[in-house]
C-alpha cells in the first residue's frame, strides 16, 4: 500500500480512531521488531516506583474482572 493512501486513510479518521490506530502500529512494530524496545531512564524509574508502591500496598488495584469490564466498555469486546 503507498504511505499517501494510508496517511489519507489515517487523516479521514476521527481524531478517537487515530489514537486506536497508532496504539495498534505501535502493537505491530513490536510484534514483527527484532528487538525489543528499549526502556528510558524515566521508564524504568516510573516501573520501579509503580513496583514499590505495590509491593507495600499503597498502590491500588483491580481484580481480572473489573479490568476485562472496563476493556469490554471501552472497546466493546467480549470473550
Amino acid at each position: 500500500m503507498e504511505d499517501i493512501l494510508l496517511k489519507e486513510k489515517i487523516d479521514g479518521l476521527p481524531e478517537s480512531l487515530k489514537e486506536q490506530v497508532s496504539d495498534y502500529v505501535d502493537f505491530l512494530l513490536y510484534r514483527y521488531s527484532d528487538s525489543q524496545p528499549v526502556l528510558t531512564t524515566e521508564e524504568k524509574t516510573e516501573l520501579d516506583d509503580r513496583w514499590d508502591a505495590y509491593q507495600q500496598g499503597s498502590s491500588p488495584t483491580s481484580s481480572i474482572e473489573d479490568v476485562k469490564e472496563r476493556l469490554e466498555k471501552k472497546h466493546g469486546v467480549s470473550n
